[in-house]
């Protein structure tokens, strides 16, 4: 191919042809010579090269002219042969970089995309789903607590006790309070904690038994309370108590006044009171020093409460806590296994805010009236209980002005109260002899120092506190290690001349019982 009289590419058949013609000349030429020197010397015909050699020759000399390189005849390299080189280069080289353009777009390709495929699995594996934002309304309803605890081991044949159905708790019609604060009965009949831990808190779906963090959004007792973790796994170790005598059903009608909060207690119109007729039997006629055991914080953990029930002795009180689901039917269920029962009435501490006793606690920048409102909510949360006792109350049992009118509230109910001793100011003793209410002190609290050998220590302090002032009381919470070294000490107390005592069998009976209070609709002031 020739474009303005430059051959390109690779050379045609006329290239070859004058190549032929040149070829062609010299050998003319050298045809020519033989001839002179032939005819020159006739002596040397013989030795000459037959006419057909010489064809031969000259047909060999062209073919090696095609093979060879297109020179000159002197040498030199042709014009044509040099630029068709320089073009069969620049293809060479066109093709090459337009390869490696391809190959170097390939590769480039190909990191983007294994880039792209390993920031995905890295999302995947690593992330995760982002936790839920909360919203203005729920930020600005107050700081939600929220412990997730994993699912752990249970205990061989599960739980140890069910809650009974609520429909057997009370002949006839359920109580106002009771359909108030049990809510919806799970499927097959009866409550369980478990369900309701789910129910009020972000913890849906928790395996029975097991005890979480309550924390719930809308405005109602048990919301944002946080307990400690603790399955049924915990107390498989201790031995179960001997069933002992049942205690009589409650609540008794006599001594229920409807109102609208629910149930409360009064006094009955032949002058029963609720600490006398829902108190647990009891007489001793060793007269032997007595010791009153009260466990407190109850219906939070379906597996604490069960084990404090089914796992100490009747002769142990139980204080269930008012924050607490499905109250009442903890409370049959204790009266059943023959346990006394106590209600917590949470009360404003030395230390609030600090130590928030919860939104329905009695405290002292509330006015009286509003604190009586509360109270009554509180005590309209079961029947059946023989009294209350307070939880916290370091600041709130010192202010006489607030403290005095509870007192006279719960004396009118017939009801009896048991100071925590969680401060030596508490005004309760003096109130309580000034107004003839039933009331008692506890002297020893196990929670300070839950190791083994720190109870055994307080629990020998306690023997001879009671053996000092014929009674003694001690608190604690329903933690594993408590109720374990509870329930070895106990056995061991009638062979060292005491005993346990219900927490009914202390107070001294007033000389004439207490005017009844006047009917009340109080409602509770808002938290």
């Amino acid at each position: 191919m020739k474009l303005f009289g430059i051959s390109f590419g690779k050379k045609s058949d006329d290239d070859d042809d004058d190549w032929d013609d040149e070829d062609d000349d010299e050998v003319d030429d050298d045809d020519e010579e033989d001839r002179i020197a032939g005819t020159a010397g006739d002596d040397d015909a013989e030795d000459d090269v037959p006419a057909d050699d010489d064809a031969e020759v000259d047909d060999a000399e062209e073919t090696a002219s095609e093979d060879e390189a297109p020179d000159d005849a002197d040498g030199d390299i042709s014009e044509d042969d040099f630029i068709d080189d320089d073009d069969d280069d620049e293809d060479d080289d066109d093709e090459s970089g337009g390869a490696g353009k391809l190959r170097l777009i390939a590769i480039g390709s190909g990191a983007l995309v294994l880039l792209a495929a390993a920031g995905g699995g890295a999302w995947w594996f690593l992330g995760g789903d982002a936790p839920p934002q909360p919203s203005a309304r729920a930020m600005s309803e107050g700081p939600r607590v929220v412990m997730d605890v994993p699912p752990k081991r249970r205990a061989p044949g599960g739980g140890l006790l069910s809650p009974p159905a609520r429909t057997a708790l009370t002949p006839g019609a359920p109580s106002q309070n009771q359909v108030a604060t049990q809510g919806p009965a799970p499927a097959g009949g009866g409550t369980t904690l478990g369900g309701s831990v789910a129910q009020v808190g972000a913890v849906a779906g928790a395996a029975p038994g097991t005890l979480n963090a309550v924390s719930s959004s809308i405005r109602e007792p048990g919301a944002g309370i946080v307990v400690p973790a603790v399955t049924q796994v915990a107390f498989a170790a201790i031995p179960a108590a001997v069933a002992g005598q049942p205690l009589a059903a409650v609540p008794d009608p006599a001594l229920i006044e409807q109102t609208d909060q629910g149930s409360l207690p009064k006094i009955g119109e032949d002058g029963r009171m609720a600490w006398q007729v829902y108190a647990r039997p009891f007489e001793d006629k060793g007269q032997r020093p007595r010791i009153v055991v009260i466990i407190g914080g109850l219906g939070l953990s379906r597996a604490a409460t069960e084990a404090a029930v089914g796992r100490l002795p009747g002769e142990v009180t139980l204080a269930f806590d008012p924050y607490a689901k499905g109250l009442q039917d903890w409370v049959s269920l204790a009266r059943q296994a023959g346990h006394e029962v106590l209600l917590m009435l949470p009360m404003e501490t030395a230390a609030f805010p600090l130590y928030d006793p919860g939104p329905l606690a009695l405290l002292t920048t509330l006015a009286p009236e509003a604190n009586l409102g509360r109270l009554t909510f509180l005590l309209s949360r079961i029947s059946g209980y023989v009294g209350v006792v307070s939880a916290h109350g370091s600041k709130f049992t010192t202010e006489k002005g607030h403290f005095l009118p509870v007192l006279e509230f719960l004396n009118q109910r017939g009801l009896m109260y048991v100071d925590n001793g969680s401060t030596k100011q508490s005004l309760a003793p003096a109130i309580a002899s000034e107004i003839g209410l039933p009331s008692t002190i506890s002297n020893v609290n196990l929670d300070f120092n839950l190791s083994r050998s720190a109870i055994d220590s307080r629990l020998a302090k306690l023997e001879e506190t009671a053996r000092k002032n014929k009674t003694a009381v001690v608190m604690a919470s329903p933690y594993p290690v408590v109720i374990e070294r509870l329930a070895a000490w106990i056995g061991t107390l009638d062979k060292k001349g005491l005993v346990v005592a219900p927490v009914s069998s202390l107070p001294v009976p007033a000389a004439a019982p207490p005017a009844p209070a006047p009917p009340t609709a109080t409602k509770p002031a808002k938290p």
